[in-house]
């Protein structure tokens, strides 16, 4: 299914802090291979061409709240947003950086297990459902603190989501 999707494109893996230490002797590795993975993503936005980077801020594992069985998008780690604004600052000089959220419905597609667990390789398997996208209005995030523009990118994307959900509602 990635196949289509990740031809000729530009694949980034930034391993989560959930698991950094899972197995405690590769953290130094994972560390090292984000920081090797941040240094050319900021890279890359230095770059003349336009760049498209989407990012999951809350490691892009949405599941379902267990007493409503709705998806819900999880908590967005500001940390995490204000890294990717610490980069665009950095290549400003080169070109302007524009933040458009971008909400995603994915899960009757592939759902994720109902609950997260502590080891690597969760079981995923592929059904039948609707695919669709969102690309929200942009976010001026210049006179934003970090934690403000990480909820206000939060709000659009949970904002997107429920359009997108309501469009589906019903469709299996």
């Amino acid at each position: 299914m990635a196949i289509p999707f990740s031809m000729g494109r530009n694949i980034y893996c930034i391993f989560s802090k959930n698991y950094m230490e899972n197995p405690p002797e590769l953290k130094k590795d994972k560390q090292m291979h984000n920081i090797s993975t941040l240094k050319a993503m900021s890279e890359m936005l230095a770059s003349k061409e336009g760049q498209l980077i989407w990012v999951a801020p809350s490691g892009g594992r949405d599941r379902p709240d267990p007493t409503t069985g709705e998806f819900v998008i999880r908590p967005f780690d500001p940390k995490s947003v204000e890294v990717f604004r610490f980069m665009a600052k950095k290549t400003k000089k080169f070109c302007k950086t524009h933040y458009f959220p971008f909400s995603m419905y994915t899960n009757k597609l592939m759902p994720p297990p109902d609950t997260v667990k502590s080891s690597l390789g969760e079981r995923r398997q592929a059904e039948r459902g609707p695919v669709s996208v969102c690309v929200n209005d942009e976010i001026n995030g210049e006179d934003l603190n970090m934690l403000e523009f990480a909820e206000a990118v939060q709000s659009s994307v949970i904002e997107g989501f429920d359009k997108l959900c309501a469009k589906h509602k019903g469709q299996t």
